[in-house]
């Protein structure tokens, strides 16, 4: 899948959940029921994927949705993807998860302008589609 078309199919997928968090919180239920031990065994997955709590993890993610309001849709700033940008060409250095915590995302951010008050950052690595990078940052295995 080319880059912008993930992008714009991440941003689509983000705000599916903004708009419809009940709706997002049945599709997580439903995975949660594709679960063998701690392993999620999905048709659209190529691979299995392994997690640290299984089924538990996306229900919990899932009643946490559920009693979400609805949200407006979000768009694409591009000065704040191009800082997102450059911060994940900045992760390609580290072959640690953790050893990514060292990068300086404040100085990256004012390279693309002016932010008031503060901002976080979720990562997702592996996810081959948007739909589970979305549910793997809602979902937080492991936290």
């Amino acid at each position: 899948m080319e880059g912008n078309n993930f992008i714009n199919e991440l941003l689509n997928e983000i705000n599916h959940v903004r708009l419809n968090p009940k709706f997002y919180a049945k599709k997580l239920r439903m995975c949660a029921q594709s679960f063998d031990g701690d392993v999620l065994r999905l048709p659209e997955l190529k691979n299995v994927l392994i997690t640290n709590e299984g089924a538990i993890a996306y229900e919990e993610a899932a009643a946490c949705v559920e009693n979400l309001p609805k949200l407006p849709m979000i768009h694409l700033d591009p000065n704040l993807s191009f800082a997102a940008q450059a911060i994940a060409n900045e992760m390609t250095y580290y072959n640690d998860v953790s050893e990514m915590n060292s990068i300086n995302r404040e100085e990256i951010m004012e390279q693309y302008g002016k932010y008031e008050g503060a901002f976080a950052m979720s990562s997702d690595v592996g996810s081959l589609t948007p739909e589970f990078v979305v549910m793997n940052l809602i979902v937080d295995d492991g936290n």
